[in-house]
């Protein structure tokens, strides 16, 4: 169990605390807390804090761990442009509120470039890997015979299999777009003794670490923009993450049964198609037809962003293999 931090703790308990979303937020000369009124807190690190029962004030129970989060103000969702705001939330106590506050999140979108060495490992994992929660739960979510789409340099996209929070069951998983990502929390600042939010690639990092147990290069980390998403009311920061094809099996075996992060494994398909599919029929996916208007497939600029990134790799990628070769090759 992680140690309490009592300093951070004592910080939390002298907040003043709401219960729902105050007016006038930009305004707040303090920092405040949207919680519980009542219940004792204890910060454990990494933006964690368990919630007690008011008379519990020496940490020997209470609920699981909840994220702290801070608050912010969206001005401009695609290019990422917003205010922090002096408002503490405990993620436990958003499905309480009337009126969520804006939250931040940072989530990648995974790709991968097909290579003709790697094909044969990632077609054996596709036959080998059985789910079958319902019809639509396979590895490989398109009809299309993987055989004849995974032609080398065609791009792929690893997805999440979701089998719990909002998005997914373990008897009914979701398939997440988004390869890693969560809440930006806000982590204690010992030397300004307060709470910061932590740096949003940092929080992505972390993420890839604890849901897929595999950490990406920084420099293969792209930030694409942003979007906000109606249902969840968060201000998403988008990056695009492009991982070796033999990576995948690796990405896999982190996922699969990582019942801690709510995940079970991955789903894989062509980038173009699993767009089309997507905005065909968002039922089977995350956050089903309720988020589809707000979600990444539906900005047209953020695709494109996306696509021209995949461009411009596929452009390297040959100017790469073109600069290999000897006279005698040419």
């Amino acid at each position: 169990m992680k140690q309490t931090n009592e300093r951070a703790t004592e910080y939390l308990q002298k907040l003043k605390r709401f219960e729902s979303l105050p007016e006038q937020i930009s305004s707040l000369e303090t920092y405040v807390l949207l919680s519980p009124l009542n219940a004792y807190l204890s910060y454990k690190g990494n933006g964690l804090v368990r919630i007690h029962a008011s008379e519990d004030t020496q940490g020997n129970s209470g609920k699981e761990l909840s994220e702290l989060s801070n608050a912010v103000e969206i001005v401009d969702p695609l290019n990422v442009h917003y205010k922090e705001t002096k408002i503490l939330v405990l993620r436990e106590h958003l499905k309480d509120l009337p009126v969520i506050p804006h939250i931040l999140s940072a989530q990648a979108i995974l790709l991968s470039q097909v290579t003709e060495s790697g094909k044969e490992r990632i077609l054996e994992l596709i036959d080998h890997t059985n789910y079958g929660k319902t019809f639509y739960d396979q590895i490989w979510i398109e009809e299309n015979d993987p055989v004849k789409s995974l032609q080398p340099g065609k791009t792929v996209i690893i997805m999440n299999r979701r089998v719990g929070g909002w998005a997914g069951s373990p008897d009914l998983p979701a398939i997440e777009l988004l390869g890693a990502g969560g809440h930006v929390p806000a982590i204690w600042n010992n030397d300004l003794q307060r709470f910061q939010q932590m740096n949003p690639l940092e929080a992505l990092l972390k993420e890839f670490k604890e849901e897929l147990d595999y950490v990406p290069p920084v420099d293969k980390i792209d930030r694409i923009g942003g979007f906000h998403n109606l249902v969840s009311n968060e201000l998403v920061i988008l990056y695009c993450v492009f991982v070796p094809f033999d990576a995948i099996t690796e990405i896999q075996n982190g996922a699969r049964g990582n019942h801690r992060e709510k995940l079970d494994g991955i789903y894989l398909g062509m980038l173009e198609e699993t767009m089309e599919l997507y905005l065909e029929n968002p039922k089977p996916f995350a956050g089903g037809e309720e988020a589809r208007n707000s979600n990444f497939p539906n900005h047209p600029i953020l695709m494109e962003r996306i696509y021209q990134r995949v461009k411009k790799r596929d452009q390297r990628n040959r100017n790469s293999r073109q600069s290999s070769l000897t006279p005698f090759d040419l």
